[in-house]
Parts: C-alpha cells; structure tokens; sequence
C-alpha cells in the first residue's frame, strides 16, 4: 500500500527516478510492488483516471472478484459430466468437486476425502490433495482458484512464464500413467 501511494505521488510529481531496495527478507517483493505500483500510477497519470482496474499483481492476498461461478452454475456443469475425470471449483459457500459419479461440496477437504474413493492410486491421491488444498486456500482468502493452476499472489511472488497458445505438458501425476508398461 505505501509503495503504491508513494508511486502516485512520484508520478504526480513527474518525478523520473526512484531508488528502492530489498535487503531484508520481509521485504523480499518490494522491487516488483514498486514496478507494478509505478506501472499502474503512470498509466492512470497519462490517462487522467484513477488508478483502478489496471493490475491485479498488487492484490496478494484477496482479489476483487474471486469466484466467477456461482453454486448454481457448478451444479448445472456437474450434471453435464460424463467421465471420470474430477473436476474441481470454488464458489463462495465452498470447494465442489465433481465427476459422473456425482458431487460432493465442503469447507474441509478432509472431510470428503475419503468419498472421492483414490486410496488404490496413489498419484491420483497426490494431485487431488494438492488440488483440494490450493482451493481451500483460495476459499479461505478469497482468491480466484484454476484448477491445475498454481494460486496468483501478484507481486508477492515470482511467476512462471507459460505459454498460453500451447499445451501444457502433463505433469508428474499424469506422466506416470501415460509411460508403457513393461
């Protein structure tokens, strides 16, 4: 928040350079917040705008409209599936995870866990609790949740650059089960 601030001042003043540092550990993102922070005051300057709607990096912990789908639309996308494959979603009264075989809703993964009936496959079991983790945490803080998908914290964190026009590769869990037998 006050580099943010500090940054609309700067860009108020036209000022052209800033020095700012991260040497201690708690302020291990302060270089990328300030970047994002003079990004988004710059171009609302230019555009004589508030600084509102231009990134969501500085939005670590929350963000502004965390779950796009409401219960009523999971429920009418999980009456839909025809395979086994799960599928995982957060709306705003829980995680929901579904497949043809029906869906379960909680607050807890712990508490459906046993339901979703992986105990003979580990690697399934892996991903799943992982899954089921990172929605929970996005329930709990109020961030959007994608299903294989690592969480957003903006700034706070650095990102892995992926490509959006390409498939992604599959990941441990699933490459275990693509290899031949021998």
């Amino acid at each position: 928040g006050i580099n943010t601030l500090l940054m609309g001042i700067i860009s108020e003043l036209h000022v052209s350079a800033v020095l700012t540092t991260q040497v201690s550990p708690h302020a291990r993102s302060a270089v990328r917040e300030a970047n994002v922070a003079r990004r988004v005051m710059y171009a609302a300057r230019n555009e004589d705008a508030l600084p509102r709607g231009y990134s969501g990096d500085l939005m670590a912990v929350h963000e502004r409209k965390p779950f796009p789908d409401s219960l009523s639309e999971i429920l009418e996308i999980a009456a839909n599936v025809k395979d086994l494959s799960f599928r995982i979603q957060v709306s705003a009264e829980g995680l929901h995870i579904y497949n043809r075989d029906g869906l379960l809703s909680t607050l807890d993964p712990f508490d459906i866990f046993p339901l979703l009936k992986v105990d003979n496959d580990a690697s399934h079991a892996f991903y799943l609790g992982v899954e089921l983790a990172r929605a929970q945490i996005a329930w709990q803080l109020g961030k959007r949740y994608t299903q294989d998908q690592e969480l957003n914290w903006g700034a706070a964190a650095r990102r892995k650059l992926i490509d959006l026009n390409e498939y992604q590769a599959p990941r441990s869990t699933l490459a275990n089960k693509l290899k031949p037998k021998s």
